[in-house]
């Protein structure tokens, strides 16, 4: 559900001036390193835990064996 919220709320919000940017890596990489900070506090995991991010990306975005 965390993640729904990210993708319809949060992502739209940090990208609205995107049109204007000129994309540089810097940026690139402030706008993933917003995303794995978003996903790291969903999923309870601090950066002191030294959980690599492929990680935490396999645990948020599994989909369930059941559907």
């Amino acid at each position: 559900m965390k993640v729904q919220v990210y993708h319809s709320i949060v992502e739209p919000i940090t990208t609205y001036g995107a049109e204007c940017w000129q994309l540089t890596s810097k940026i690139e990489n402030q706008l993933k390193a917003a995303e794995m900070d978003f996903l790291r506090r969903s999923s309870r995991v601090s950066k002191l835990d030294y959980i690599r991010n492929d990680m935490i990306r396999e645990r948020v975005y599994k989909i369930p064996l059941w559907i």
